[in-house]
């Protein structure tokens, strides 16, 4: 998106999300910064998470993430920053 990002992880036991979550801030602001050529914070501190507790709240929350740029540019029929695991 052009001002937010989703991300669904899912936590290996003994990792600290709010960890992770500083490390994928931290690198992707690194990199970001420096294809823009600034520095300096890119991030907000604040965070909104959700924990998933079955297979079928993962398959809901990833089909809103995939699907999110069709909805905020409409027609648009690939997103060139999407990558999905399985």
């Amino acid at each position: 998106m052009d001002n937010h990002v989703h991300i669904v992880l899912v936590m290996l036991a003994g990792n600290d999300l709010s960890d992770q979550l500083k490390s994928i801030k931290r690198y992707t602001a690194i990199h970001i910064n420096r294809m823009r050529g600034r520095s300096g914070k890119l991030w907000q501190k604040a965070s909104y998470t959700r924990i998933l507790f079955d297979n079928s709240a993962v398959a809901s929350c990833s089909e809103y993430v995939m699907s999110n740029p069709q909805r905020r540019w409409h027609g648009i029929s690939e997103y060139k920053w999407m990558k999905q695991f399985d």
